[in-house]
């Protein structure tokens, strides 16, 4: 064993345990993981000159204490969802254990939302089986040129964002904690992680889910999401059914949807959740056409389907995901999948 009773190798110790549990057990009670990573860690490591009669409590109670505070920064890291598939980089397991027992403001301020490709992958794979949010992924695909879509005058593009945004706040109403919502409280959408991602970029003066304002709301999705993307670029309806599902879904899981979508329509993209270039080209290109709307939703409420299928405790949802599907094609025009 290894005399290691000194609190910051102990952190970077469990979170990589805890990484290792959660892809070894994958399907496992949470509570089984946890004992899993305090018996192993406790195992790994030495109290000197203390009595193995006292020293395995204060361990177990220790390690127990610090796998707790490390599920809920790597948590954070993914979306408040397991990390089974998760590779650390190198540096990234010292990054999350020097804040392993900081508030949650400050994990947020100190890691990376994204740091690294391979927690882009997580939250990509994320993204598919669970619909959760994640930060907007803009790398290159292969390299390409990106053709730029044309642009819209200025006072049409701020018309499209006015009726997008509209349709958006009829379906992200206040604050709502869910017991069955995977993503946990939100306000008009909004979730806790965004918001204090949102505050820590200085975009909004507090991270206080409770208290958002719609105003607050509306300059978050303004900044991260519309303007981001550049879904004023994008002519109507097709920017209104881009940018919720970008709410909705996080960039990946739009990315996702946009990519079958023009695949169906003649692409042939990797549907990897990246937004690179080759996405942006195809989705200027076919955009214009409202089959790319129609045949969009209709990914969209498949994409439900295998939520539910995979996570059968997010059937409670299954209603209100259609409901906003079917009135999303009515605003666009085209008729609903549902």
């Amino acid at each position: 064993m290894r005399n290691l009773f000194s609190m910051e190798p102990l952190k970077k110790i469990i979170v990589e345990q805890v990484v290792r549990a959660e892809r070894d057990m994958f399907g496992a009670p949470g509570s089984e993981k946890r004992a899993a990573v305090v018996d192993s860690t406790a195992g790994m490591i030495d109290i000197p000159l203390v009595p193995n009669f006292i020293e395995m409590p204060i361990k177990r109670a220790v390690i127990g204490y610090l796998v707790d505070k490390a599920v809920e920064k790597l948590n954070l890291l993914v979306g408040y969802m397991g990390f089974s598939k998760l590779n650390l980089r190198e540096g990234d397991a010292e990054k999350i254990a020097a804040v392993v027992e900081a508030p949650i403001d400050a994990a947020i301020d100190t890691v990376p939302a994204t740091p690294g490709r391979d927690i882009d992958d997580r939250l990509a794979a994320l993204y598919e089986k669970y619909g959760i949010e994640a930060e907007p992924d803009f790398s290159e695909e292969d390299g390409a040129a990106t053709p730029a879509p044309v642009a819209p005058s200025p006072a049409r593009a701020d018309e499209n964002w006015d009726r997008a945004i509209a349709f958006v706040f009829l379906w992200e109403g206040g604050y709502v904690n869910h017991p069955a919502d995977r993503g946990g409280e939100t306000n008009m959408g909004i979730t806790a992680a965004t918001l204090a991602a949102a505050h820590a970029k200085g975009i909004v003066g507090h991270n206080v889910v409770r208290n958002l304002t719609r105003d607050e709301a509306a300059r978050i999705y303004k900044i991260n999401y519309w303007d981001n993307y550049g879904w004023g670029n994008i002519a109507w309806p097709a920017c209104l059914a881009l940018l919720d599902a970008t709410v909705h879904h996080g960039g990946g899981g739009m990315a996702r949807l946009a990519q079958r979508t023009c695949n169906d329509m003649g692409a042939a993209l990797a549907v990897d959740g990246k937004w690179g270039p080759l996405t942006r080209a195809a989705v200027g290109k076919y955009s214009p056409d409202a089959e790319f709307s129609r045949l969009f939703l209709e990914k969209r409420r498949d994409f439900f389907d295998a939520i539910i299928k995979n996570n059968p405790s997010q059937e409670v949802f299954r209603n209100g995901w259609y409901r906003r599907i079917g009135d999303l094609a009515k605003e666009i025009g085209v008729r609903g999948p549902v």
